[in-house]
């Protein structure tokens, strides 16, 4: 998928691979809990989602498949990375789909 991402996520986890390739990362901290969630330590040493990603242990991405409210908090956050949707990026990026005529990636609407 990405050459710096190698690592093939469950399917219910895939939204962490957009997740962290969206630099908003860098800075907005709205995801840190998130992240922290994933890996404490490996956040606490990096704070860089790419490196959890391609350093958290296979055993704890299939403990987070199967914690229903871990993914209830990615799904809500993958779709709204801020958290409401209403900030600049979306606004943009929402004009930028219509004005293509194709579905937000970001608040996941049509």
């Amino acid at each position: 998928m990405y050459a710096f991402l190698p690592r093939t996520l469950p399917e219910r986890l895939s939204a962490l691979t957009e997740l962290a390739l969206d630099l908003r990362w860098t800075w907005s901290h709205a995801l840190d809990a998130l992240w922290q969630t994933i890996g404490p330590k490996l956040w606490a040493r990096s704070h860089n989602p790419c490196v959890i990603l391609q350093n958290i242990p296979q055993n704890r991405l299939d403990e987070l498949v199967s914690d229903s409210t871990f993914l209830q908090d990615l799904n809500r956050r993958g779709r709204r990375p801020c958290g409401s949707g209403k900030c600049r990026g979306h606004r943009n990026a929402r004009r930028a789909d219509r004005d293509r005529g194709k579905a937000c990636a970001i608040s996941g609407t049509n």
